[in-house]
């Protein structure tokens, strides 16, 4: 009687859950997140300075690189590739708070100066 081997997504190799992933299968994308948003959060934190925007910054990335998931070309490894995301989300998220603190700051300076 042979014993028949299943191979789990917790058993695959990163190229193969990328591939997996990569055609839609959930399980993969999820998998792919819980091995990287540990390394991922302290990286855009150290840009946003902020956790709810670093937190934001995160999803935002995530979100991207599994819709863009197809255009990963593996000149990088998966982790270096999401980190580059994950530093653009973060520089975006905190360039528009920045704007916004600057607008309400100047708006509350020429109220004064009334």
């Amino acid at each position: 009687m042979a014993t028949e081997s299943r191979c789990t997504i917790g058993d695959m190799n990163e190229a193969s859950l990328l591939s997996t992933a990569t055609s839609g299968e959930t399980a993969a994308v999820d998998f792919l997140f819980i091995a990287h948003k540990e390394k991922l959060f302290p990286s855009v934190l150290r840009i946003t300075r902020n956790h709810q925007d670093a937190e934001d910054a995160m999803q935002d990335s995530f979100l991207s690189a599994f819709l863009h998931l197809e255009n990963f070309d593996g000149r990088s490894t998966f982790s270096t590739w999401l980190t580059r995301i994950g530093i653009h989300s973060a520089k975006v998220l905190r360039d528009i708070r920045d704007r916004h603190w600057r607008r309400r700051f100047s708006k509350l300076q020429n109220q004064l100066q009334l």
